[in-house]
């Protein structure tokens, strides 16, 4: 008697388990969870801050383009006599005492080798000064739009980046969304058992008790019970991390699990191999982003070969200097200056080649990542219209499984049949429903593989219906 005790407290166990998830879940549709995951995605949010730091790097290289103007006050107390005489030239303040004239007298005739004290010991003088001065870059060999381009470039890449990271998100989204449904579908395909067992425990005891079978039967059935009831709670426990799952990655801070109520379905796209593997290339924005990045590469050589060629620039400043901050001597300098850098040992020429060796080597890793995509595009369109056969093939498998069953239980009934051949039917109805299930699940995700590589995976792909009650494998029990 112990083992229908046992089963019974674990059937008992299993439902008030289920009465409590259900009270602890809340109905979650495809779009709710998409957009709460778009809203706190930590890929978006990388992918964001890199979008920022391409566009500021742009600014700056444009930045370098322009004039600059920079002010400067200084304020300073010297006796050193250069800077004495300098400060008083530059307020228009020297005078031939300065050079001590009053220590000179024709007549000595060693006038010459007098040394002025004046000059050479003058008293602290104080200068105020201030000054604004204009940058104009004329000519830089294009380093500085070579620069702009490069960072161009990168803003282009982190786009692209953007894009794909969004496309993955959606993605991620759709795999946990219908990763719940699917093990939602199991507990179904569970439950569905575990009652087809408690029919096999009541029917052998009642031909048990007429004396129709031996009590081998009813031990067997009982086992059977106990074996589908662990089936189910492992499902259910599966369930409740799929919802764990999904709840995390939609960023839901209630601690109740969300339930599925949508039924998602993805279309196949209608394009020959060859047609596919040429969008992948022209669409996928993970290409599109190592291509910019390849640009970028290239620009970087053109910015090292700009090292071989005159720097102009012009410079324009104004300033006043006074021995006090409210007065002052204004004066002006205008200037241009020409730099040519004519020998530097190859430190020129190994930039140049470090640049064109980075360029190749992206030039590589994205003939590299072409390659792969083709393969991985063949590869997922192949295993999607697997899966749609898979599909075709397993719903027809569930049909004549229930059939085979349904005339096993008749047989068993009528003595017919041993009670072991029934078990082997219900267990091969419950192989072909869970099958069904994984089957649908490969379905969506392949095809949602396929547009993610081709670079299609958008919201609009994706078709949204209510479920509506209905169970979330409604194929499996037809």
């Amino acid at each position: 008697m112990r083992l229908p005790v046992i089963v019974s407290l674990s059937i008992c166990a299993s439902l008030v388990a289920v009465g409590a998830a259900a009270d602890n879940a809340f109905p979650l549709g495809f779009d709710q969870a998409v957009e709460r995951t778009l809203l706190h995605a930590p890929e978006l949010e990388r992918s964001a801050a890199r979008i920022a730091e391409a566009d500021a790097a742009r600014k700056q290289a444009r930045g370098n383009l322009m004039p600059s103007l920079h002010g400067v006050l200084s304020a300073s107390r010297s006796n050193n006599p250069l800077n004495v005489f300098g400060a008083k030239l530059s307020q228009g303040q020297a005078d031939f005492g300065d050079f001590g004239a009053d220590e000179f007298n024709p007549a000595d005739p060693g006038v010459l080798s007098i040394r002025p004290d004046g000059l050479n010991s003058p008293d602290a003088h104080n200068n105020f000064g201030s000054q604004l001065e204009v940058d104009i870059p004329v000519y830089n060999g294009g380093k500085v739009r070579g620069l702009v381009k490069t960072a161009g470039y990168f803003l282009k890449a982190a786009r692209q980046g953007d894009r794909y990271a969004h496309q993955q998100v959606l993605f991620a989204v759709l795999k946990s969304y219908e990763g719940v449904h699917a093990a939602q579908a199991f507990v179904d395909v569970a439950e569905h058992a575990a009652r087809a067992a408690d029919s096999y425990v009541a029917m052998t005891r009642k031909m048990y008790d007429h004396g129709l079978v031996s009590k081998s039967d009813r031990l067997r059935a009982e086992v059977n019970q106990g074996n589908v009831q662990l089936r189910l709670s492992t499902a259910r426990s599966h369930l409740e991390t799929a919802r764990e799952r999904l709840r995390i990655l939609a960023g839901i801070d209630d601690k109740r699990l969300p339930e599925t109520t949508d039924r998602v379905s993805v279309q196949m796209p209608t394009q020959s191999l060859d047609e596919l593997k040429q969008a992948a290339l022209e669409q996928n924005p993970g290409i599109a982003a190592m291509r910019h990045k390849l640009d970028a590469s290239r620009a970087k050589i053109d910015v090292a070969q700009a090292q071989y060629l005159p720097n102009l620039n012009l410079m324009l400043r104004q300033e006043w200097n006074g021995e006090s901050s409210l007065d002052g001597n204004a004066s002006y300098t205008i200037g241009g200056q020409v730099t040519w850098n004519l020998l530097d040992f190859g430190a020129r020429a190994g930039a140049v080649d470090k640049a064109r060796a980075a360029s190749q080597a992206a030039m590589a890793d994205t003939r590299k990542a072409q390659e792969d995509l083709q393969l991985q595009v063949d590869r997922i369109w192949r295993q999607a219209r697997l899966a749609d056969e898979r599909v075709r093939v397993q719903e027809k498998a569930v049909t004549q499984a229930r059939e085979a069953e349904r005339l096993e239980r008749l047989r068993y009934q009528q003595g017919l049949s041993t009670l072991t051949q029934l078990l082997a039917a219900q267990a091969a109805l419950d192989k072909a429903r869970a099958e069904l299930v994984a089957a649908h699940y490969q379905q969506v995700m392949q095809r949602a593989g396929l547009l993610l590589a081709t670079g299609g995976l958008e919201r609009e792909a994706f078709s949204v219906e209510p479920r509506a009650g209905e169970p979330a494998c409604k194929d499996c029990f037809q």
